[in-house]
Protein backbone atom coordinates (compact mmCIF):
# COMPACT_ATOMS: atom_id res chain seq x y z
CA UNK A 1 0.00 0.00 0.00
CA UNK A 2 1.31 3.29 -0.40
CA UNK A 3 1.44 5.86 1.56
CA UNK A 4 -1.41 7.73 -0.79
CA UNK A 5 -3.92 4.63 -0.49
CA UNK A 6 -3.09 4.62 2.85
CA UNK A 7 -4.52 8.24 3.64
CA UNK A 8 -7.06 7.89 1.01
CA UNK A 9 -8.24 4.76 3.02
CA UNK A 10 -7.60 6.19 6.64
CA UNK A 11 -10.28 8.99 5.37
CA UNK A 12 -12.53 6.92 3.97
CA UNK A 13 -12.79 5.13 8.13
CA UNK A 14 -12.81 8.95 9.53
CA UNK A 15 -15.60 9.37 7.10
CA UNK A 16 -17.50 5.89 7.99
CA UNK A 17 -17.55 6.87 11.78
CA UNK A 18 -18.61 10.84 11.47
CA UNK A 19 -21.48 9.08 8.85
CA UNK A 20 -22.61 6.59 11.98
CA UNK A 21 -22.57 9.03 15.00
CA UNK A 22 -24.45 11.25 12.47
CA UNK A 23 -27.34 8.50 12.34
CA UNK A 24 -27.26 7.62 15.77
CA UNK A 25 -25.50 10.37 18.17
CA UNK A 26 -25.38 7.43 20.96
CA UNK A 27 -24.04 4.55 19.01
CA UNK A 28 -22.57 1.83 21.12
CA UNK A 29 -21.54 -1.54 20.35
CA UNK A 30 -24.96 -3.18 21.69
CA UNK A 31 -26.76 -0.75 19.49
CA UNK A 32 -24.71 -1.39 15.72
CA UNK A 33 -25.28 -5.21 16.80
CA UNK A 34 -28.83 -4.88 16.85
CA UNK A 35 -29.21 -2.52 13.79
CA UNK A 36 -26.99 -5.29 12.33
CA UNK A 37 -28.97 -8.13 13.21
CA UNK A 38 -32.34 -6.18 12.49
CA UNK A 39 -30.94 -5.01 8.52
CA UNK A 40 -29.94 -8.56 7.86
CA UNK A 41 -34.09 -9.70 9.06
CA UNK A 42 -35.02 -6.88 6.36
CA UNK A 43 -33.42 -7.94 3.71
CA UNK A 44 -34.58 -12.06 4.57
CA UNK A 45 -38.15 -9.90 4.70
CA UNK A 46 -38.49 -11.81 7.90
CA UNK A 47 -39.41 -10.38 11.37
CA UNK A 48 -37.19 -10.60 14.39
CA UNK A 49 -38.12 -11.04 17.77
CA UNK A 50 -36.39 -10.98 20.96
CA UNK A 51 -35.37 -14.61 21.13
CA UNK A 52 -33.71 -14.49 17.45
CA UNK A 53 -32.07 -10.90 18.23
CA UNK A 54 -30.34 -12.59 20.94
CA UNK A 55 -28.95 -15.27 18.93
CA UNK A 56 -27.58 -12.97 16.28
CA UNK A 57 -26.29 -10.74 18.64
CA UNK A 58 -24.74 -12.92 21.12
CA UNK A 59 -25.94 -10.40 23.39
CA UNK A 60 -27.33 -11.63 27.15
CA UNK A 61 -30.85 -10.41 27.73
CA UNK A 62 -29.86 -7.72 30.30
CA UNK A 63 -27.88 -5.85 27.84
CA UNK A 64 -30.56 -6.39 24.83
CA UNK A 65 -33.31 -5.72 27.22
CA UNK A 66 -31.36 -1.83 28.31
CA UNK A 67 -30.45 -1.44 25.37
CA UNK A 68 -33.53 -1.93 23.59
CA UNK A 69 -34.97 0.04 26.08
CA UNK A 70 -32.69 2.91 25.17
CA UNK A 71 -33.53 2.38 21.75
CA UNK A 72 -37.41 2.63 22.17
CA UNK A 73 -36.80 5.85 24.32
CA UNK A 74 -35.07 7.17 21.22
CA UNK A 75 -37.73 6.33 18.98
CA UNK A 76 -35.32 4.02 17.01
CA UNK A 77 -37.68 0.60 17.30
CA UNK A 78 -40.95 -0.72 18.56
CA UNK A 79 -41.94 -3.74 20.57
CA UNK A 80 -45.08 -5.62 19.96
CA UNK A 81 -46.76 -8.11 20.88
CA UNK A 82 -46.77 -10.91 18.09
CA UNK A 83 -50.59 -11.37 17.14
CA UNK A 84 -49.97 -15.02 15.91
CA UNK A 85 -48.14 -15.91 19.11
CA UNK A 86 -48.61 -13.52 22.09
CA UNK A 87 -45.94 -15.11 23.56
CA UNK A 88 -43.57 -13.49 21.11
CA UNK A 89 -42.04 -10.11 20.98
CA UNK A 90 -41.31 -8.58 18.09
CA UNK A 91 -38.27 -5.50 17.44
CA UNK A 92 -39.56 -3.09 14.69
CA UNK A 93 -38.09 -0.16 13.38
CA UNK A 94 -39.81 2.98 13.53
CA UNK A 95 -39.72 5.41 10.62
CA UNK A 96 -37.30 7.12 11.97
CA UNK A 97 -35.18 4.51 12.36
CA UNK A 98 -36.01 3.61 8.47
CA UNK A 99 -35.21 6.88 7.43
CA UNK A 100 -31.85 7.02 9.23
CA UNK A 101 -30.73 4.07 7.54
CA UNK A 102 -31.46 4.65 4.47
CA UNK A 103 -29.64 8.26 4.23
CA UNK A 104 -26.76 6.62 5.56
CA UNK A 105 -26.54 3.45 3.43
CA UNK A 106 -27.23 6.19 0.79
CA UNK A 107 -24.20 8.48 2.19
CA UNK A 108 -21.88 5.49 2.73
CA UNK A 109 -22.36 4.42 -1.16
CA UNK A 110 -21.41 7.29 -2.25
CA UNK A 111 -18.18 7.71 -0.06
CA UNK A 112 -17.23 4.03 -1.61
CA UNK A 113 -17.83 5.19 -5.08
CA UNK A 114 -15.69 8.48 -4.25
CA UNK A 115 -13.12 6.44 -2.57
CA UNK A 116 -12.96 3.99 -5.68
CA UNK A 117 -12.50 6.74 -7.84
CA UNK A 118 -9.65 7.99 -5.59
CA UNK A 119 -8.06 4.90 -5.28
CA UNK A 120 -8.12 4.17 -9.20
CA UNK A 121 -7.15 7.55 -10.16
CA UNK A 122 -4.17 7.23 -7.92
CA UNK A 123 -3.39 3.53 -8.90
CA UNK A 124 -3.02 4.76 -12.78
CA UNK A 125 -1.11 8.10 -11.93
CA UNK A 126 1.07 5.53 -10.33
CA UNK A 127 1.46 3.53 -13.54
CA UNK A 128 2.53 6.19 -15.66
CA UNK A 129 5.07 6.81 -13.46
Amino acid sequence: MTPEEYRIIKHFWTQIRAIQERRDSSVTKNRYLIGAAMAHRRIHQREIDLETLASLTGLGRSSLHKTLKSMVVDNLIRLEKDPADRRRTLVRPTPQYTSLSLDMYEETRDLIKQTSRRLIKGAEENDHK
